[in-house]
């Protein structure tokens, strides 16, 4: 939270709008809006981003104007296009195999043997990911224990407890929270 005001003030200077009402509202708004305020995992999405991407299937598929009968048969298409293309993935996903990141780790065999191609490339990214932090124990008491977790990309930190008994993770900066990941982006 301090980082998200440090760089909220930074902003402001910035562009010299310390004295802007509307930011100074939606500053004092923060609460319901920021995701490092929220006390809830969101798996970083909003709650319209479901909704909205069926909105753009549809769009793409349907004209303005059609009857109950003509907006049933062009749902059905669609379902049935949506259908098939999953069933499309799902049989590409059995019948080869992805260049794995570390070819003779089993951790990434058996992760591309179960997900599809797509949602394998997203584990493999996530995983990725973790060779570019580094980790320093700061403080270990019983079930406690503290981290600092430092991104190779920034000079950032964030302070990690990680609590063994309840199996419960708190981030200084709120993000691993509420997305399940600990990213920072700048």
């Amino acid at each position: 939270m301090e980082y998200f005001t440090e760089i909220w003030h930074e902003l402001l200077t910035k562009y010299n709008l310390e004295e802007n009402k509307w930011l100074n509202n939606l500053y004092g708004l923060r609460r319901h809006w920021a995701a490092v305020f929220r006390d809830s995992f969101t798996a970083d999405m909003t709650s319209t981003q479901r909704s909205e991407g069926m909105n753009n299937v549809f769009k793409k598929r349907f004209r303005r104007k059609l009857c109950l009968s003509e907006l049933i048969e062009e749902c059905e298409k669609c379902a049935a296009s949506l259908r098939e293309n999953e069933l499309d993935e799902d049989f590409e996903s059995r019948h080869s195999n992805p260049v794995i990141y570390i070819p003779h780790l089993s951790m990434l065999k058996t992760a591309a043997e179960k997900y599809t191609r797509r949602i394998y490339s997203d584990f493999e990214e996530q995983f990725r990911e973790q060779f570019s932090f580094s980790c320093q124990l700061l403080e270990s008491e019983g079930a406690m224990m503290t981290y600092k977790v430092t991104p190779s990309r920034f000079n950032d930190e964030a302070i990690i407890v990680f609590n063994s008994e309840d199996k419960t993770i708190t981030c200084s900066c709120r993000k691993y929270e509420c997305i399940g990941t600990y990213v920072i982006s700048k």
